[in-house]
Parts: C-alpha cells; sequence; structure tokens
C-alpha cells in the first residue's frame, strides 16, 4: 500500500482517501480515512486490534499478569487462498483469486487486505451475523440500534469527529449503507447527525441494494421495497447527493451491448464489486492531483443546482468495447443511439436500464471516462498499417461525444482501472487480459493471428470504464415505484404492521406523511421519460 501511495506516477492523491499514522513501533502507517459498521461476527478473520498499531489486548495481559492463566479459545478461521498468500509475502502471488474467492466468500473481510485505524471497525453488538432468529430487515429497528448503542457518542464523537479534527479542510463524507434493511435506519440516523454537526460539509450516500432475483418471497419483496422507499424520503431531504444502486440483475442480461463483454454475477461478491467499481469511477475526479480535481461540494452543486432534490442516477459501462484491432473507429464506439438517444455500453444502476438514457435537454449530468487512450495502446495495427490511437485523437473523440450528447460536465483520466487479484472475473471470454474485446468473426480472427485458444479464459488486469452521474426528469419513475410502495391497502397491511414496533415504530399517518412527501419530490420533475417499466416487481 505504502508503494502505491508514493507513486510519482499516479494522477491521483492519494491522501484524500488516506491517513499517515505512527505504529507503536515508530514505523509510517497508510490507513483509511473509514468507519465500518457491521454486525457482530461479521468480520470473519480481521481482527479487532490492529498489530499495526499496537500488541493485541491478550498480548498486553501476558506481560501484565504473573499469576495462573486460564485459556480459552475458539477454534481459528480457516484462512482462504488469497489471506493465506498475504501470510507468506515471498510466496507466490497469483494474477486473480477470484476464482476461490467467488465460491468461499462468506463476508467482506475474506478478501481484505488492508491495514484499518484501530477506531475504523465498528461492531453492531445487538445482532449477529447470519441469525435467522433475529435479523436487522427494518430500518425502525436500525434507529433503535443507533440509540441503543448511543452512536452519537460511540461512532460520531469518538471515531468521525476524529478523523475530521485531522483531516486538512476536508471535502465532506461518502456513506455507503443498505437501502434495503436495518442499515438504512443506522445510516439515516448518522446522515441527520452530520447534517447538524458538518452543514457546510458535503454529504453524498450511496444506497445499495440487492439485485432484483425471483428467489425473494413476496413478503421479502415488499419489505425491501418499502425499506428503499423511505430510505429514498430521507436521503433525499438530508444529503447533498443521494445515489440508489442496484447492480444489473439476470432478469435483464438479455439486453444490451454491454453484456455480451460480463458474465451474471453468481453472488454478493460479484455484485458488490461491479458497484464499487462503478463508484470509485465516478467519483475519481475527487481524487485528482491536477488543476482538474473536481471537489465533492462543486459535483453536489452541479448535480442538485438548487438544492431541493438530491437524488441523482449513475450509469456505468465496464469494460468499455474497445476493439483488438485498430480497424474499428473511436466514432463507432462511442456511438449513441440518435433516435433514442441511448449509450449501449452502459447500465444504468439507478434506473435499472441496459443502456445510459441520456438527456440532452439537461445540464446537470457529469461523466469520466477512464483508461481508454491507455488501453488502446494495446491493438493490434490495422491492416491499413494505422497505428493505436493518441491521447490527443482520443479526446477529440470523447469532445465529440459529450457534444452530440451534452450538455455534459466530462473529465477524462488516463489512469485506467486495475484489476486486482481479489476483484472478481465477471468478464465475458472475449474480453482480453489488457482489456480489450477480440474480433468476433473467423475472418478478423485470422487477420490479427489468433488461434481458438484466444477463448480460454485469462484473468483481466486492466480495463477502461465509463461513469455518468445525472438528475433530471429521468429519476421520476424511481419516485413514483416509491410512492406506490408506500400505499397501504388490505392486501400489504399485514406487511406494513410489523413496521410499528418499538420507539421509532410507523404508524399509518407517517407512511401517509412520507408518501407525500415523495408524491411532491415526484410532481416536481414533471413529464418523464418511458424506462420500458424498469421498476415493475416482476422485472
Amino acid at each position: 500500500m505504502a508503494k502505491y501511495l508514493e507513486s510519482k506516477d499516479s494522477e491521483f492523491n492519494q491522501e484524500v482517501l488516506y491517513r499517515t499514522g505512527e505504529n507503536y513501533k515508530g514505523e509510517q502507517t497508510y490507513t483509511p480515512r473509514l468507519v465500518i459498521c457491521d454486525l457482530k461476527g461479521s468480520l470473519g478473520t480481521l481482527r479487532h486490534e490492529s498489530e499495526l498499531y499496537e500488541p493485541t489486548e491478550g498480548s498486553r495481559q501476558a506481560h501484565a499478569w504473573t499469576g495462573k492463566m486460564e485459556l480459552f479459545e475458539s477454534d481459528p478461521i480457516k484462512k482462504n487462498q488469497y489471506l493465506q498468500s498475504l501470510d507468506t509475502p515471498d510466496g507466490e502471488f497469483k494474477l486473480s483469486y477470484a476464482g476461490d474467492l467467488s465460491k468461499n466468500v462468506k463476508v467482506w473481510s475474506d478478501f481484505n487486505s488492508l491495514y484499518y485505524h484501530p477506531t475504523t471497525v465498528y461492531e453492531l453488538t445487538t445482532h449477529t451475523h447470519d441469525d435467522e432468529n433475529n435479523r436487522f430487515l427494518l430500518p425502525t429497528r436500525g434507529r433503535e440500534v443507533y440509540q441503543e448503542l448511543a452512536m452519537d457518542e460511540t461512532l460520531m464523537d469518538v471515531r468521525i469527529r476524529q478523523f475530521m479534527e485531522e483531516s486538512d479542510n476536508p471535502q465532506g463524507f461518502q456513506i455507503f449503507a443498505n437501502s434495503f434493511d436495518g442499515f438504512s435506519g443506522v445510516a439515516a440516523a448518522t446522515l441527520e447527525y452530520l447534517a447538524e454537526d458538518y452543514p457546510k460539509k458535503a454529504r453524498i450516500v450511496y444506497g445499495i441494494a440487492q439485485p432484483k432475483s425471483t428467489s425473494l418471497s413476496k413478503e421479502q419483496t415488499l419489505v425491501q421495497n418499502i425499506n428503499q422507499a423511505l430510505t429514498l424520503k430521507c436521503m433525499s431531504e438530508e444529503s447533498t447527493l443521494y445515489i440508489p444502486m442496484r447492480a444489473p440483475s439476470v432478469l435483464k442480461y438479455g439486453h444490451g451491448v454491454w453484456q455480451s463483454n460480463l458474465r451474471k454475477h453468481e453472488n454478493m461478491y460479484e455484485w458488490s464489486g461491479y458497484l464499487a467499481a462503478a463508484i470509485e469511477t465516478a467519483t475519481s475526479p475527487f481524487r485528482l492531483t491536477n488543476a482538474f480535481r473536481l471537489d465533492m461540494a462543486d459535483l453536489s452543486g452541479l448535480l442538485n443546482p438548487h438544492a431541493f432534490n438530491s437524488t441523482t442516477a449513475l450509469a456505468f459501462g465496464l469494460p468499455l468495447s474497445l476493439p483488438q484491432s485498430r480497424d474499428t473507429s473511436l466514432a463507432s464506439i462511442f456511438k449513441a443511439d440518435e433516435k433514442m438517444n441511448r449509450f449501449e455500453s452502459a447500465w444504468d444502476l439507478t434506473l435499472e436500464t441496459p443502456y445510459d438514457q441520456i438527456d440532452r435537454t439537461s445540464h446537470c449530468s457529469f461523466s469520466v471516462f477512464r483508461g481508454i487512450a491507455s488501453i488502446l495502446q494495446h491493438q493490434y495495427p490495422s491492416l491499413n498499417g494505422l497505428q493505436p490511437y493518441s491521447i490527443t485523437q482520443v479526446t477529440e473523440e470523447l469532445t465529440n461525444f459529450t457534444k452530440r450528447y451534452g450538455p455534459m460536465l466530462a473529465q477524462r483520466l488516463v489512469f485506467l482501472s486495475v484489476v486486482g487479484p481479489t476483484f472478481p472475473q465477471f468478464f465475458g471470454p472475449m474480453v482480453t487480459t489488457t482489456g480489450l474485446i477480440r474480433p468476433t468473426s473467423p475472418k478478423d480472427t485470422d487477420q490479427i493471428g489468433q488461434s481458438e485458444k484466444m477463448l480460454t479464459p485469462e484473468p483481466v488486469t486492466q480495463c477502461a470504464s465509463y461513469a455518468r452521474l445525472h438528475s433530471g426528469s429521468a429519476l421520476k419513475p424511481l419516485f413514483e415505484f416509491a410512492v406506490a410502495s408506500l400505499k397501504v391497502s388490505s392486501l400489504n397491511n399485514w406487511v406494513y404492521t410489523d413496521y410499528t414496533h418499538g420507539q421509532f415504530g410507523l404508524d399509518r399517518s407517517d407512511f401517509e406523511s412520507s408518501r407525500e412527501t415523495l408524491q411532491e419530490l415526484c410532481d416536481a420533475y414533471g413529464e418523464s421519460v418511458d424506462y420500458d417499466d424498469s421498476f415493475s416487481d416482476d422485472n
């Protein structure tokens, strides 16, 4: 990590997200400016105390106590291939551990390689990971847990305030939270605290939803829809930007150009990796070292200029369809459907469409094109001897794209998306290890001297990506669906009764009030665009 942070070639300032410190041995450390809240039992092999900073509590007691000791310990959690490789740094390190991780990941720490500050990890001790008898399902329960654990003090004052006080002019906060379960309630309470204590700092929230699945029961689907509607209402009011996100659904993988370059996401390890890549690409301008760096507050002002409704959509394409041969023109790569204004090399993670619907009339749009020129340097020359596209040529074509489908503020990044050894290998067989797309016809294959073995999957180590944040009337269907989700009727009243319990319980009037607020936000959008019923329950 230290070697990466000290890189002179990176266009990113890693200290925006990482802090320097010193451990108990006097050695310099790099740890993320991060607080993680998770359930008891979700840490896996991750220790509560980090030996990066101090000896473990058991080690300190062993040195301090001279009397008889009786030791009780549980069986150690077996480490997967990747974590074992970290324990043997001199051993062989594979390009990808995704195959093993995809089968064996149980918690996020199974693919963690970072050291954390002692105040980073915060366990919600009221609930246990994978406890079917005490599930953390409702936002009302999340707010109760926030109060029961006195998180105003134990989380906000002790942990977050410490990171803020040691930071030099922090841009703001990024909050990542499930929008479909109890964590949405914890996030809502946290956001309200931040809005009160740091009103001038940007607060960008990412609401993570599970991919739609036919395996969910009717009750589970109703509960998730209600939770997401309540989260949308709260986050739209308290955040400077709220970005609801859902990974591409297997039910829609048959649509869109992008899907030919990806396999279906099989599990949470894979689909969460896709969402993480989208967020990392879209927010990369926050960390630039040059004059083109974009502050979090500036982005919030661009996408939510009147501070009326912070909800924003995120479209993402990874990998971009950059051909292995130079024979394909750049103009054809970045060509959207002229009639429908759709860029089909991306998936809208908010509107759940297998394309990016571009509104040429809206100024509330920000795009990031990442690593395109770097990836194209690996192209084969054309039959006419043309060499790979230069950075200047790529810049000109991207400028033309933003003019054709603008007004659009865009950022071009040279630094490509590096596919690390723990990142899911959900790429299709036509994607090369350098992130280019192999030709599909036998004629094209023969021209560049390839053979049948080219279809053998190989780890993808880098790729180009595209992300676009946008707001405006395109988001109206999102609010229409939320309004419908909060409509109490005789058919679904049995589900709503679960929300009435506890100190933060909601009755029928509370739901009606939230529904009215969402309806007002919905009406403010005016006429909406037809999005093929993206939000219907049967999709």
